[in-house]
Parts: C-alpha cells; structure tokens; sequence
C-alpha cells in the first residue's frame, strides 16, 4: 500500500516533469507554478521517502519485519460474581490478546484481521475474513485500522472464553471472537479450533495460525503455531 509521502513525492515528480513539455501551451507563468509546486512537494515529503527506503533497507538487512505479530502467552483472565435472586451465578471470562509491532521509525497505519478459523462454523461461512479488535476501542462504531507509533505495539483482542456457573449443577460456556464489526456473529461452540491472523501495515503484512481449544484440565488455551 502506497503511503501518503510517497504519494505526494510521485504527485510532485509528475508535476515537474510536465511543466516543461506544456511550456509553449500553458505559458510560462502557469509552467513555473507546476514547477514550484513540484519541487516544494517533492521537497516536504522526500525526507520522510528517503527515510522509509533506508527503514526498508536496514530491516531487510536484518531481517526485521516492518509489521510483525507477537503473540502474549499469559492471558488477562479475570472473574466476577453477580448475585441473582434465584441462585447465585458466577462469570468467568479469560481474554487472549496479541501484539502488532510497528518496526518503522514513523506511525504507521495497521489493521489485524481474522482470516479464518478450521474447521469453520456455518455461521462464519461469508464473514471471514473479519478486523479484530482494537484493545481500549471501547466506544463504537469500533475502528478497523489504527495509527501505531513508531517501534511501538498495539494490542488486539482475538478471542475470550466466558463459563458461566448459573447454578448448582448448571453451567454453560462458550467462545467469543473479538471482532470489531457490530451486528456480525461472535459466538463460538466450545471446541478446537485453528485461527490465522493476519496484520496489514502499509507496506508489508504478517501472519500467525493459532490453535485454541480446552486442555486435558479443561482449562481454555490459545498456543501459537508459527515459529
């Protein structure tokens, strides 16, 4: 994806290249306008190009990924009780969440999507894939893509996993997939799953497949299967 510097670089280039050719047909007052137009242009976002080109350079050379996924082990679980008037029902809800990385030395936009989840529920069928949600976005309409700062992270929620003790001897749990598109299904049966998430940044891309499901403790897990 072309990013705005680049844009204005090329649409600066272009204008001076032309400015000379049409000199006879536009006049030369109109030519030298085009032509400082292009030159200012080219010159207020050549320096960010130039830098890009070397962060392309230098992250090739090591090897770095301009966006990259880093995966959190531990999960931000977290229980409460509420008290209902016949019996008492317990919540609780574990969250997994990954990182996105912005190597760049400028913010960078980047969405994370759900790209798709073996084997894939009826439901899911046509919706996938789906952007995750942004962590903290908490006002809806919820964003698609975010401005991440330079060498930073931004976190993204994938999946929570909610059980519910309703009362003595009845319980119901289920998954839920952090997507960020209102009126779209989230709910997932309890089972294992493959998830591959994708981040977007504006150059590059990254990819990681996840494996959730319920260990022999039928505790919840998510695990990451990209090395």
């Amino acid at each position: 994806m072309e990013n705005k510097y680049e844009f204005l670089f090329g649409s600066g280039l272009t204008l001076l290249s032309i400015a000379l050719p049409v000199l006879d047909i536009i006049g030369k007052g109109t030519a030298l306008v085009l032509a400082i137009v292009g030159v200012v242009l080219m010159i207020v976002s050549g320096r960010q190009v130039l830098r890009d080109r070397r962060d392309h350079i230098v992250n090739w050379w090591k090897r770095v990924k301009e966006v990259e996924i880093k995966f959190i082990p531990s999960d931000s679980g977290y229980c409460f009780d509420n008290v209902a008037e016949q019996g008492r029902t317990v919540t609780f809800y574990r969250w997994y969440r990954i990182a996105v990385h912005n190597s760049l030395s400028r913010p960078q936009t980047i969405r994370t999507e759900l790209q798709s989840i073996t084997p894939c529920p009826l439901p899911f069928n046509g919706v996938l894939p789906i952007a995750l949600h942004i962590k903290d976005d908490n006002t809806p309409p919820y964003k698609r893509e975010v401005s991440v700062p330079a060498k930073a992270d931004q976190f993204f929620d994938v999946i929570s996993y909610q059980f519910r003790s309703l009362d003595v001897g009845q319980t119901e749990d289920k998954l839920v997939i952090q997507h960020a598109v209102s009126g779209v299904i989230q709910e997932l049966e309890c089972g294992t799953y493959t998830l591959v998430v994708e981040a977007v940044g504006e150059s590059e891309s990254d990819w990681k497949t996840f494996q959730i499901g319920m260990n022999e403790k039928q505790k919840f897990y998510m695990r990451s299967l990209t090395m």
